[in-house]
C-alpha cells in the first residue's frame, strides 16, 4: 500500500486476482497423462501375453479358411465370428470412461478366458485408479476392414485389429492409431479372449 493510499480511506482496494476457471488449462496440462494411460493399456496387453510361456510350440490344429473380412458381412461360422469377437474385444479393451470405469471393465471381462481375465485384473488396477483421477475418457473406432487374420484353426486364432483410440477431457482430444493382436481360444463352441497385445 503506498502512502497515497495511506492517506486517504476512501479510495477502492484493488479487486482480487481472478482465480483461474477450471478448464482453461492448456492442452499440456492433460495430454502427457492421457497418453500415460495409453502406454500403460499398451504395456498391460504386451504384459499379459510375456507372462504366458511363449516358447511352446502351437498344438497340431486343423487350420481353417479364414472369413471374408472385406465383405463386410459377418455370419455365424466359426471364421466369422472369430472376426466380429476380436473386433468387440479391441473395441471393448480401449473404451474406458471415467464415470463407467467397473462397468466398462466388466465388459471386457465377459469376453476372456479365466486365466486371462485373472491377469487383465491384476494389469488393470492402477490404470482404473488413473482413469478415474484424470477424468478421461477413451473411446476406440474400428475401420471396415481393419482386422486381418493370421492364424485360425478350429479352437484357436490369431487377428490383427486396427483400432483408432480417442482420448478426451473435458472437451480437448485427442485421437491416436493402434494395431493390436487379439488371441482367441474356442470353449463351448463361444470364442473368448486369450491375449491382447499392441503391436509396433
Amino acid at each position: 500500500m503506498t502512502s497515497a493510499e495511506r492517506e486517504d480511506p476512501t479510495a477502492a482496494p484493488e479487486p482480487p486476482e481472478s482465480p483461474e476457471l477450471p478448464g482453461s488449462v492448456g492442452w499440456t496440462y492433460w495430454i502427457l497423462p492421457g497418453v500415460l494411460v495409453l502406454l500403460i493399456l499398451a504395456l498391460a496387453a504386451t504384459s499379459v501375453v510375456l507372462l504366458r510361456d511363449r516358447r511352446e510350440a502351437l498344438p497340431a490344429e486343423t487350420v481353417v479358411q479364414p472369413a471374408d473380412i472385406g465383405s463386410g458381412v459377418i455370419g455365424d461360422a466359426p471364421n466369422q465370428q472369430a472376426v466380429a469377437r476380436a473386433r468387440l474385444a479391441a473395441r471393448s479393451y480401449f473404451t474406458l470412461d471415467h464415470t463407467t470405469v467397473e462397468a466398462d471393465m466388466d465388459r471386457f471381462r465377459a469376453l476372456g478366458t479365466p486365466a486371462f481375465v485373472e491377469e487383465y485384473n491384476q494389469l488393470m488396477r492402477s490404470l482404473s485408479r488413473q482413469v478415474v483421477a484424470r477424468q478421461l475418457r477413451l473411446e476406440a473406432f474400428l475401420p471396415e476392414k481393419g482386422v486381418a487374420t493370421e492364424y485360425l484353426s478350429v479352437n484357436a486364432a490369431q487377428l490383427l485389429v486396427s483400432v483408432d483410440v480417442t482420448t478426451s477431457r473435458g472437451l480437448q482430444s485427442r485421437t491416436a492409431p493402434y494395431r493390436t493382436r487379439v488371441l482367441l481360444q474356442r470353449v463351448d463352441d463361444q470364442w473368448l479372449v486369450a491375449g491382447v497385445e499392441e503391436v509396433r
